[in-house]
């Protein structure tokens, strides 16, 4: 790896959260993926546009509901911050995708490059997306129709059958 990668990886890491053993991290990291499921449940319960059903098609749901509330600078009404909004994003398209197309399943990692540190995602064989972070859809330069989500989704479900 070149050293700009390195020093990448190294950023990342720094903001992994630390445990002592794999299991501890097992126990933290799928509590807080269930806060966040229940987090962005309770915030959906006022929306109009979006149900938290976990079905595919709710990720384009999802997304809008995003944009608008992007638009609206309504992030703090909703006692949440951007970041934290994006990272029940993550959460939520991980869950999505365990549920609706096997074999993806959950699981937690520690980050090769910072022992001790630990990350949570979705994997299957020949794939593994980490979603310890946030989950943005793409900028709306590159994302007219608002469906990035569902284009990823798509793309993990088809190469995830092969």
């Amino acid at each position: 790896m070149s050293q700009t990668g390195m020093i990448a990886a190294h950023q990342h890491g720094a903001q992994l959260p630390t445990f002592g053993s794999l299991a501890e991290a097992e126990t933290a990291l799928f509590r807080e993926r269930d806060r966040r499921l229940s987090v962005l449940s309770k915030a959906a319960d006022g929306s109009n546009c979006f149900t938290c059903s976990f079905a595919p098609e709710s990720l384009k749901n999802l997304e809008r509901w995003y944009f608008e509330i992007l638009d609206a600078g309504a992030f703090p009404t909703f006692s949440l911050s951007q970041d934290d909004f994006e990272k029940c994003v993550a959460s939520y398209f991980g869950e999505v995708l365990v549920r609706h197309s096997p074999p993806f399943e959950w699981f937690v990692e520690e980050f090769v490059f910072d022992p001790g540190r630990y990350e949570i995602g979705i994997r299957r064989p020949l794939l593994a997306l980490m979603l310890t972070g946030r989950k943005a859809p793409e900028p709306r330069e590159r994302n007219r129709r608002m469906q990035s989500l569902w284009r990823e989704y798509r793309r993990c479900e088809i190469h995830g059958h092969g």
